[in-house]
């Protein structure tokens, strides 16, 4: 498993959640990152 789902969320909830939520386009993203 190289893939570490703990790592990936760290990196969500670094941004804040406010702009995230504002661009729909950034969530897509980090959703296909995930």
């Amino acid at each position: 498993m190289r893939r570490r789902g703990g790592r990936k969320r760290a990196i969500g909830t670094r941004a804040p959640m406010t702009v995230a939520m504002a661009p729909n386009d950034r969530w897509s993203l980090d959703f296909v990152s995930d």
